[in-house]
């Protein structure tokens, strides 16, 4: 095959493009932020046992606006950080109807398979179908953007879900259904990338300081 017919998949700049997105760990932090705010709320309902109706209506809320408002959250954080340091860069997206429809069965998909897994009566599968989807979502995302601290958290994941199989067949109680509700992968995974996000956004910070136009104002 000649050499000029083959092409990389994904060509460098391409990459670099979809990178910055992540370059300022800023994403991350975020969702460090919400696995471990689900880690918290779910704990708390473990030891109510019965939480009121309100409670769950205030999670699923919570779920649905980190679904819909994460990157309009993201983006705002970015206007204040990022762009008046290395620049404004917008990737290409999808139609605005198709972004909006896919977030919806995203998040609708996700709440319908957490209520399936917590009703068939085998808790156990929760931390370890999480531990698997996490663990192959963030290796994803570290080819994608080419940065290997998602290595590192597709680790975190993994340990968390190899953590709660081995525990869950000696727990009991309160400690068998945190580990079934998948908490351990939570907070692994939560800490792994709040820990990386903050040690980027710090070194980001450092490396690109504000223009002395900018900081004067």
């Amino acid at each position: 095959m000649p050499a000029s017919s083959v092409c990389p998949m994904r060509p460098t700049w391409v990459r670099q493009l979809e990178a910055y997105w992540v370059v300022d760990g800023l994403p991350d932090l975020l969702v460090g932020g919400v696995f471990l705010t689900v880690t918290g709320w779910q704990t708390l309902e473990v030891l109510y046992l019965s939480p009121p109706p309100l409670a769950r209506f205030a999670f699923v809320a919570f779920v649905f606006f980190t679904v819909l408002g994460g990157r309009w959250l993201l983006q705002r954080l970015k206007w204040r950080l990022t762009y008046p340091r290395t620049g404004y860069l917008r990737p290409a997206l999808p139609p605005r109807q198709r972004r909006i429809l896919g977030l919806l069965v995203t998040g609708l998909g996700g709440l319908l398979v957490v209520a399936a897994l917590s009703q068939i009566g085998f808790p156990p599968l929760l931390p370890g179908l999480l531990s698997v989807f996490l663990t192959t979502a963030m290796l994803w995302l570290g080819w994608r953007y080419a940065r290997p601290r998602y290595g590192l958290y597709a680790v975190a994941a993994f340990l968390g879900g190899v953590c709660s199989v081995v525990s869950l067949a000696h727990a009991r109680g309160v400690a068998f259904l945190w580990l079934a509700d998948g908490n351990a992968v939570f907070l692994s995974t939560g800490f792994a990338a709040l820990l990386g996000g903050g040690v980027t956004l710090r070194v980001y910070l450092h490396r690109h300081p504000l223009p002395r136009s900018v900081s004067d104002e």
